[in-house]
């Protein structure tokens, strides 16, 4: 679902545009300091910012006017490479999950691109390496987390009880246990990195690629959700 939805290569391709718009709008509109103060940040949405952006006349606003009218066209980044590593291979470089990434992406990927496109002689390519938080099968702190609860209104799980924390649920009932007796065990945290570019440049790094513009390790698809 995680995989198929929220991180559906579209969905994150259009996260990469706005990221990059309010980046480089936040400073001429003030985006930080209007958030605190309530009375102003009720009125910034996607509406308001995008007109700003749009209508504004000031030079400064011209990149940010780029990435807006990419997005409006849908003009997006095209998906070039994609791995997944266990959270573990990610983290073990510096810790910090998005640095580690980028240096993953670089290593494995866009170096290679970058030495290909100087020996044909080619302006390098604007790569955005994009990363998921750990993803597991099933992990019950993130349940815990979130305060999410398994809820039986018919207290059919255990007699007189009408919510569990997942935990709880495996550990205590017959209805989980009997297909997640070991979610406990052997279950790992997965990190899914993605390398976008621009469309004209993923034309012929595909091409390079033999035509398998992405590389796919790790877990099957199905047994993986946020």
């Amino acid at each position: 679902m995680y995989r198929g939805v929220y991180f559906h290569k579209a969905s994150a391709a259009a996260d990469i545009l706005i990221r990059h718009m309010l980046d480089a709008a936040k400073e001429e509109l003030k985006l930080v300091e209007r958030t605190k103060d309530l009375s102003q940040y009720q009125w910034i949405n996607e509406y308001t910012v995008v007109g700003e952006i749009m209508g504004g006349s000031d030079e400064k606003l011209g990149l940010a006017k780029e990435y807006c009218s990419r997005l409006l066209q849908r003009d997006l980044p095209k998906l070039v490479w994609e791995t997944t590593l266990q959270e573990k291979q990610v983290t073990t470089i510096s810790g910090n999950l998005e640095k580690d990434a980028r240096q993953i992406a670089h290593g494995r990927f866009i170096n290679n691109i970058l030495e290909e496109a100087k020996r044909k002689g080619k302006p390098e390519p604007k790569f955005y390496v994009t990363n998921t938080y750990p993803m597991s099968t099933i992990d019950y702190n993130e349940f815990d987390v979130g305060n999410i609860y398994i809820y039986d209104k018919n207290k059919s799980l255990d007699k007189g009880l009408h919510s569990y924390t997942l935990l709880e649920a495996i550990q205590q009932t017959n209805y989980f246990s009997s297909f997640l007796s070991q979610v406990n065990t052997g279950r790992e945290r997965y990190v899914i990195i993605r390398v976008f570019t621009d469309a004209e440049d993923a034309k012929w790094i595909r091409k390079h690629q033999d035509g398998r513009a992405i590389k796919n390790e790790g877990p099957k698809l199905e047994e993986t959700s946020y």
